[in-house]
C-alpha cells in the first residue's frame, strides 16, 4: 500500500507543472479534438449545438478503435521534447 502511495504522490509531482502551464491544454484540446473529427469526418462547423456536440461524444465512446486513438493522443501530450515553464525554471 505504502508503494502505491509513494508512486501516486511521484506520479502527480510530475503531471502538475503540465497543467499549469498554458501551452498543454491547447496541446490537450486538440490531441482529443483532431483524432475525433478526423476519423468522423466531421469539420468544426458540425459542432454547433450542444446536442450535436453530444452526440459525436456518443459515437467516440461506442468506438473502441476511435477511443484507443484519442487515448494515445492524450498520452502523447506528456511526451514532448520540450520541458514545460515551471521545470526549467527550477533547474
Amino acid at each position: 500500500m505504502k508503494d502505491i502511495k509513494k508512486k501516486l504522490r511521484r506520479l502527480k509531482r510530475k503531471i502538475k507543472p503540465y497543467l499549469e502551464h498554458p501551452a498543454f491544454w491547447g496541446n490537450l484540446f486538440v490531441a482529443v479534438s483532431v483524432p475525433l473529427l478526423g476519423y468522423l469526418g466531421l469539420k468544426q462547423e458540425d459542432i454547433n449545438t450542444w446536442g450535436g456536440l453530444w452526440d459525436i461524444i456518443k459515437q467516440a465512446i461506442a468506438n473502441p478503435y476511435l477511443l484507443v486513438l484519442i487515448i494515445t493522443s492524450i498520452a502523447n501530450t506528456f511526451r514532448t521534447t520540450s520541458q514545460p515553464k515551471k521545470e526549467i525554471e527550477e533547474k
